[in-house]
């Protein structure tokens, strides 16, 4: 297989990683795409890494497939929790106010995301933090009878929290590949991604553009596997797909709608 393409770059994390069930689900994922009759212009493995519905759909749902296996390239016991629950369900699991409505004490994430304004406050304005603050009693009768939930029925949240060994030998590359993502080291071994999107756009973050999938390339340490079957990974690798991912790369780069980012 030709070295520095599309393919090839798959099938290099496949066999460097250190899960083995990770990448079962991945090739899973691909076998179900080629079989299936999915077009390789359709999904881009290396965009919408957190939360892609192409790449969902494509993949059978495997969920998040290649963003496990990009990230136990450098961490065999990595914990990885995507979460794309509604805005509101998120402030109730993540936030020090959500938290005390359940009866929780505040944690070290919820702490951390308390500077997040747009996510740890609630007003009587609209969802952009305009107006005035609703007391905690406001906001669980507003969680209760659903109008917290028409507050926000537009807009779109997406986060994922990822635990490692911070004593792991490979924290300097997760940490160099986290940041890639726009990932936020919360504390040693603990990061945060969060995305919030009043518009409904479709391209974000949590992607990985040509050169930075050449920098994870060099960090790549010893191979777990050799890995056989060129045909899966040719499948990704022909002139159409390569066509549709350098335009979807410059696609990236172009800020098509208004959104909050947690850095």
């Amino acid at each position: 297989m030709e070295r520095d393409t599309y393919g090839w770059y798959v099938k290099q994390l496949c066999e460097h990683c250190k899960d083995q069930g990770s990448v079962d689900n991945l090739l899973d994922g691909i076998r179900h795409a080629r079989n299936n009759g999915f077009q390789n212009d359709e999904f881009y493995l290396f965009s919408g890494l957190i939360n892609d519905y192409h790449a969902r759909d494509a993949l059978n749902y495997n969920e998040n497939a290649m963003l496990k296996v990009l990230i136990h390239c450098f961490s065999k016991d990595a914990i990885i929790e995507v979460n794309d629950a509604p805005f509101e369900y998120q402030f109730m699991e993540y936030t020090n106010t959500g938290r005390r409505l359940r009866g929780l004490k505040p944690n070290i994430l919820s702490e951390y995301l308390e500077s997040w304004k747009e996510f740890s406050e609630i007003t009587d304005g609209d969802y952009l933090g305009k107006g005035n603050l609703l007391s905690d009693k406001e906001i669980l009768n507003a969680f209760e009878d659903g109008e917290l939930g028409t507050m926000y029925e537009d807009v779109y949240m997406s986060s994922c929290i990822v635990v490692v060994d911070e004593n792991d030998e490979g924290i300097k590359n997760l940490d160099q590949l986290l940041n890639m993502l726009d990932f936020s080291e919360v504390s040693p071994g603990l990061y945060y991604y969060g995305l919030i999107d009043y518009s409904g756009g479709t391209y974000d973050e949590d992607s990985l553009n040509d050169l930075e999938i050449k920098e994870i390339m060099m960090m790549l340490g010893n191979k777990e596997r050799k890995i056989n079957e060129d045909d899966i990974f040719i499948y990704l690798n022909n002139e159409i797909n390569n066509y549709k991912a350098l335009e979807l790369l410059d696609k990236l780069n172009i800020c098509i709608s208004t959104r909050e980012v947690m850095f």
